[in-house]
């Protein structure tokens, strides 16, 4: 039961509710055993498109931001590694360098 699940009709206005017949967009009101309104009609309470998906776009967002966390991390690990491999060939050239120029002397 949707109502029991969340009350978003109730938080809006007293007049709103949730279509319960065929009729989705319009009014309705409280019936009878026959079918007969018995108050005045209320407005039926439409959800947005975001509240209405708001379970599938919950669920997307996460996995997505699951998917790019660890992306991150690992292409954070790789260029890490990278840059300190350049490092120590950097410095393995400049150890040679130095080397031949002391051996040149």
């Amino acid at each position: 039961n949707m109502v029991a699940t969340r009350n978003l009709p109730g938080a809006r206005a007293p007049e709103f509710t949730f279509g319960t017949t065929d009729c989705y967009f319009g009014y309705e009101g409280n019936v009878d055993d026959m079918d007969h309104f018995t108050t005045c009609h209320q407005t039926i309470y439409v959800p947005t498109s975001t509240e209405r998906d708001s379970l599938a776009l919950i669920v997307s967002l996460s996995i997505i931001g699951f998917f790019a966390l660890i992306t991150y991390r690992y292409a954070s690990a790789r260029l890490k590694r990278r840059f300190l491999l350049a490092k120590i060939e950097r410095r393995r050239t400049r150890r040679d360098s130095e080397a031949s120029m002391q051996s040149g002397e």
